[in-house]
């Protein structure tokens, strides 16, 4: 496991799983397989959340949401 802050330009040694704790997209995601992002239950967290969702959605990733509490698939 890697944990760390992005800048543009990085290249990271592993590149299959990246969870994103922070509220913008970090530089450099398409070069990650998978992107996960936990967000939580408060309208201030999800409103950027809602954001990234659709900047995701632009750059052409494939998009999948769960509700963790009910274990399903939205």
């Amino acid at each position: 496991m890697l944990i760390g802050t992005a800048e543009a330009g990085i290249r990271w040694a592993h590149t299959d799983l990246l969870f994103n704790l922070a509220e913008d997209i970090p530089p450099e995601v398409e070069q990650f397989r998978t992107v996960v992002e936990i967000i939580g239950r408060s309208e201030a967290e999800k409103l950027p959340a809602r954001t990234r969702w659709m900047q995701y959605k632009a750059r052409g990733f494939p998009l999948k949401a769960f509700d963790t509490e009910t274990r399903t698939a939205l």
